[in-house]
């Protein structure tokens, strides 16, 4: 049910049997309710509640799904308007996404260059402050080509999300510009290589190939981690978690770091935003 979305293809309109989904147990014990009343689900003897967000997008979800029926002609537009008016109570809850601090990272990247392939350690060392001073995305961060990054002016031409091209600075005293410098005295060795990737596979006899890695790749890094000996569980979203909230905590406005981290609106930043409680005791108004 979570699969299918506003955006489905026709195809996919036509190859289910959305009549049946739409009246599924779910919407037959009224949507209303289901999703209100803590949006309890039973699995075995596990109950799991959902957070408002989830609810949000299980419902649009569910418009999506009926407004593609609807243009199938499998139902009405009566019906089609029962479902639209379906409404959530309004609620919020705390990011999932974890803070690392640069303690942590200074401890994230002795572990990593403790590894014995000396070329993949520079690599993933790399990558890991890649994440974390400019904030990249797993997409992004392998779509890199050797010629997006100048070194010259500390900047990286990054292509994200809806291919939206922009510009991302670094300071050419950071830990980011140390690690890259290091890395790209390995990589520019094989420039004659077809692939343009700056970040490629690299084989146990510390070869650089012509491989470009996978957002899979960074998952399986930041999983090695706990095997490593670092005592969090780590994702790569958190990474760039952690640089939003660096900035803000610097005193960068909203607007800005939104730009910086590539965010078509604030309000997904806002949603970054990794401060605690201790931020706030030293804002208090004054006369």
């Amino acid at each position: 049910m979570e699969a299918f979305s506003c955006f489905c293809i026709r195809s996919c309109v036509e190859r289910f049997d959305w009549i049946t989904l739409l009246y599924a147990p779910v919407l037959q014990s009224t949507m209303q309710s289901f999703l209100t009343d803590r949006i309890e689900n039973t699995f075995g003897d596990q109950k799991k509640s959902y957070a408002p967000a989830t609810a949000d997008n299980l419902l649009r979800m569910l418009r999506g799904v009926a407004q593609h029926a609807w243009l199938a002609e499998l139902i009405s537009v009566e019906t089609l308007e029962r479902i639209k008016a379906i409404k959530l109570p309004r609620g919020s809850r705390q990011s999932s996404g974890r803070y690392l601090s640069y303690q942590e990272l200074d401890h994230i990247s002795a572990l990593t260059l403790e590894q014995k392939n000396k070329a993949k350690a520079l690599r993933d060392n790399a990558i890991f402050w890649l994440m974390y001073e400019a904030g990249l995305r797993r997409a992004e961060v392998v779509s890199l080509n050797i010629y997006d990054i100048d070194m010259d002016r500390c900047q990286l031409r990054v292509v994200g999300k809806g291919n939206k091209e922009r510009y991302v600075p670094f300071s050419i005293n950071s830990d980011l510009y140390s690690a890259m410098q290091q890395w790209l005295a390995v990589r520019q060795q094989n420039s004659q290589m077809d692939e343009p990737a700056l970040f490629c596979t690299i084989n146990r006899y510390q070869a650089l190939t012509h491989q470009r890695l996978t957002t899979q790749t960074l998952n399986d890094l930041c999983k090695g981690l706990n095997k490593k000996g670092f005592n969090r569980v780590v994702s790569p979203h958190d990474f760039r978690h952690s640089v939003a909230t660096n900035l803000l905590r610097s005193g960068f406005d909203l607007l800005l770091v939104s730009k910086f981290m590539g965010h078509s609106s604030i309000t997904t930043t806002q949603r970054y935003d990794r401060r605690t409680d201790d931020d706030l005791k030293g804002v208090i108004p004054a006369r």
